[in-house]
């Protein structure tokens, strides 16, 4: 459990580095920004290949949370490595790209959460 973060983070990126797989996340992660039938197939693929599969491993205070959040920070290095193509992002290689994001992740997975407001409101917003 201790380089999940690492993992999660490279297992998702080689995707985008596999001409294989790349086209069609591709072709899927911009669809979703304008389509809601794209946006609903690239959620549930994320939820049922790693989000269901991870829950029962993580810490019990707020798992959802936890993977949501380190799903869209790798998701967001993505979108800038391979779609607005980030000069930096492009340039670097990815074991340094892992090594630098994985920290964070693991974070995310494993780190302590935040305590709650004292003001009695809800971490969350919901939609």
């Amino acid at each position: 459990m201790d380089e999940w973060g690492e993992r999660l983070t490279r297992a998702y990126l080689s995707l985008w580095e596999d001409p294989d797989t790349s086209g069609p996340l591709q072709a899927t992660v911009v669809s979703a920004f304008s389509n809601d039938q794209a946006l609903e197939r690239l959620r549930h693929f994320i939820v049922t290949t790693v989000l269901e599969q991870a829950r029962p491993h993580l810490p019990p205070d707020d798992p959802d949370l936890r993977l949501a959040t380190a799903m869209t920070h790798i998701i967001g290095i993505a979108l800038g490595r391979y779609l607005l193509q980030a000069p930096p992002l492009v340039a670097a290689d990815l074991d340094d790209i892992v090594a630098l994001v994985g920290p964070s992740v693991q974070r995310y997975l494993t780190g302590p959460m935040p305590a709650r407001p004292s003001t009695g409101r809800a971490r969350r917003i919901t939609p």
